[in-house]
Parts: C-alpha cells; structure tokens; sequence
C-alpha cells in the first residue's frame, strides 16, 4: 500500500497545530489522521529548520556522502535517533538514515561515499556493454530460480495430499511434514498443510520423546478397568492428581482419547407413574439441591431392572450433602414394604438434632397415609416434599443417581439372573459410597467427603 503524499502547506498546519496547542503527537495525530512518527518528523525539521524543513525533497537526489557519514554516526553513537537524524540532516525519511547505517555496517565509509541514489536502469539502457551484459545475466539467473522454486512449490502441493490424505491429527501431519522437509523447504510445506511454525515445533518436540506420558497412560489404563470403565477423562484427572499432583484435564482426555478409551454413556431411567392417588405434598425443596451439612436433605426414587423376563427394584435415600446412599432396599416387587424397609434404615442414622426434608417424585408409594409412607414421616420429624407434576427435573438428583449406575453398572455388564445381579446392585453400592471419586466433591467419594466435613459423624 502507497504512503500519502502531504503537501506542505498540510505539514505546516499540523506543525502549527502542536506548538500552539496543549495536544501531543498521539492527540495531533488522531486529529490529523496523520502518523505519529511523521507528525514527529516534522516538528524537528521545523524546529532545526523552520519552514524550509517542510519542504518536499526528491528521494532522487544523492546526498553528500560525508553528510551520510556524519549522520551514520550520529546514530550509531546514540546521539539522536533516525527520525531525528533524517530531520537533521534534510534526509527525505527515517528509512534512508537505516539503509545507510546497514550499508555502513557492511562496507564501512567506503560504501556509503560509492553509494548512488535512484532508480535501477534496464539493461537496454546501460552504455557499458560489459555492464549490460551481467545485469542481463543476472536477470535470467533469477527468473530460472524463480520457476524452480515454482516448479518445486506445484510439485509439492500434488504430493503432499497423496501422503496426510488419510492423516487426521496435527502430530501425523507433522510426522509427514519432518520426512518431506529433508526435500522440500519448510516454508512450504507449513503453507500447504496450513500449520503454523510454532506449531509445527512443538509437536516436533513431542515427536522425540514419544515415552513421556508411557507411566501416564499405563495408570489411566490401570484406573479405568479398574473402574469398570465408569470414569471419564475429568474423574481420572482427578485420580491422577490425587497420587502424582498436578496435570492438565486436556493432557489426559488425548491421551484417553488416543487409547480409545470412553467412559459409558447415561441412559434415560424407567418411569414408574400410575396416575392420580392419595394425597400429593408441597414441593419443598424447589430444586434447591445444595445441602450445608449431612441429613438436612434426602432424595428417594424407585428404579427397575429387567434380567432374563424377570424384574428386580431398587429404592435408595441420598443425601444431599454427599450425595451418599444412606439406605437402600431391593425387593423383586415394587411393594410397600420395600419402602418400609428403606426408611428403618435411614431412621437409624438420624439423632435427636436432625430433621430432614424427603424428596421424591409422585409415585403411588408416596402417596400413602395412615400406617403407611406418610404416617412414618410424620412421626419421625422427616418433612415430606414431591415433585411437581410431569418435572422430572425436580427430582434431577435421584435420576442422576440412576443414570450413573444404570450405565456403569448395569448397561456394561452381562448377568444371568436377578441374584446375580442383586449381589452387583450391593457392590456398587458400596464402591460408589467409598470408592467413586466425584468431580462435585473435589475429588473425594461421598463417604471421604462427609468424613472430612464431619469426622465424629457416624
């Protein structure tokens, strides 16, 4: 892009402007719409010159080449700087006083007193025919290695898709890239596989010490098929920090990645909704499922689990301080004395202090009155609150619950009939209560995390 030529009457009234006004050169500039450093160039041509300073030169026009000298070293001693030196010593630009000081640096004093100023003549019009003859040489000397460089540049493009085609990481890229360098420049191949320089380097770096991450990735193998496959890359970052300290998230998701390794997805629960009956209660809780200390709020739900055409019901209460299984039941049939026997259990953790709320959704179990579900609460002190009709959402906590062990648990694993399977409900259980590190509770399973909180607390 071409720099705009001022006229002078336009630098004189920038200049005017500076000296007569409280603004800058940053405000001047603005003002002007006029370059910092030019609006500084002519304040010191004018204030070493006054008007004459102004005044276009002819870039053309040679300058005396002990002028160059004087001003070179001006610069080169520290004196003034090249914009100064360029008002100084009337010099068209900053830019001839740093092509000056490059000659000078290369060729010394004798350079710059050979140094001609102006345009490059074409062969045809140079008297000496020697001279000709080499700039005429020179010429076509440049225009080949410009078509090689061009010829390698086409070559390069049709052969690099043939080898990254099938390639779908930048590291494979790379690998590629480092085997067709040793014949190919690099500029090149950066600019066809799109990769920035930096990049390139960096997983170069990584491509020669491949063993870096070996003990890592054996123990996310380790931690993960120990974990049935039940951790994502989050859970075993947390597991990973837990022995070694720090590493990044993003680390281990590639190599996870890389290992094929995928933590099992959540499949929706079963719903178990029989329509109107009984006596509904207020929504209590309002999904406000933050809990300050352990029994202050409990979820409940029941689920279903179909093996060989025979069934098996779970109905556990989480607390959601920890979201701890504080009790369970399992009963071939989804009666009422599954549910009695879920709450005795948890009666026999509360002391005299705690008054729980318990949610649960609309189900017929908790519809109950006398003797029943609802009797049992009241006498117990325990608040009964339900979910809105049709909102699941509002018992999200217990379906979390059931998401998790579904897809860990039962989705994952084979069995032969509902004993089998009974005995693998209890199992994991007990490993999601003490084992199972969770990502809410800063590392920690619900039991690691309520003994921390509360350590005299049973």
């Amino acid at each position: 892009m071409s720099r705009r030529k001022y006229t002078f009457e336009e630098r004189l009234q920038v200049v005017m402007h500076y000296f007569t006004t409280d603004e800058g050169y940053r405000l001047t500039s603005a003002r002007f719409d006029v370059p910092r450093t030019q609006v500084r160039l002519w304040v010191a041509a004018y204030d070493a010159y006054g008007e004459e300073g102004l005044k276009s030169r002819d870039k053309g026009v040679s300058v005396d080449p002990e002028v160059r000298i004087e001003a070179v070293r001006a610069v080169l001693s520290g004196q003034i700087s090249q914009t100064q030196a360029a008002a100084k010593f009337k010099v068209a630009g900053a830019a001839s006083i740093g092509k000056w000081i490059k000659v000078f640096n290369e060729h010394g004093e004798d350079g710059l007193r050979s140094l001609r100023v102006g345009k490059k003549r074409a062969p045809h019009m140079i008297d000496d025919p020697v001279k000709a003859e080499a700039v005429l040489e020179y010429s076509k000397d440049k225009r080949i290695r410009e078509l090689e460089k061009k010829v390698h540049f086409l070559e390069l493009r049709v052969l690099y898709p043939k080898k990254a085609e099938s390639l779908g990481s930048v590291r494979e890229k790379v690998q590629v890239i480092n085997e067709l360098r040793q014949y190919y420049p690099l500029e090149h191949l950066l600019q066809i596989a799109q990769i920035p320089r930096s990049t390139f380097y960096y997983h170069l770096k990584g491509l020669k010490s491949p063993g870096k991450y070996d003990d890592i990735r054996s123990r996310i193998k380790e931690i993960y098929f120990d974990n049935r496959g039940r951790y994502g890359y989050r859970r075993i970052t947390l597991a990973l920090r837990r022995e070694i300290g720090v590493i990044n998230h993003k680390v281990v998701q590639r190599l996870m990645t890389s290992m094929v390794l995928k933590a099992t997805i959540k499949v929706k629960r079963y719903s178990s909704w029989r329509g109107e009956c009984g006596e509904i209660a207020e929504n209590i809780l309002k999904r406000n499922f933050k809990a300050t200390r352990p029994n202050e709020k409990w979820v409940t739900d029941v689920t279903e689990f179909a093996v060989n055409g025979r069934k098996l019901y779970l109905s556990p209460i989480i607390d959601l301080f920890n979201n701890e299984v504080i009790s369970y039941s399992i009963s071939e049939r989804p009666a009422m004395s599954m549910i009695d026997e879920m709450l005795l259990k948890a009666f026999a953790r509360l002391d005299d202090d705690s008054r729980p709320v318990l949610h649960s959704d609309q189900g017929w179990q908790y519809r109950h009155r006398w003797y029943q579900y609802q009797y049992q609460l009241k006498s117990s002190g325990i608040l009964q609150s339900m979910s809105r009709k049709g909102n699941c959402l509002d018992n999200a906590c217990a379906e979390c619950f059931f998401g998790a062990l579904k897809s860990e648990c039962f989705y994952t694993s084979e069995f032969n009939d509902i004993d089998e399977l009974k005995v693998f409900l209890e199992d994991y259980i007990r490993y999601y209560n003490t084992r199972r590190i969770s990502i809410k509770l800063k590392g920690l399973s619900p039991v690691e995390y309520r003994l921390k909180a509360y350590p005299l607390r049973i």
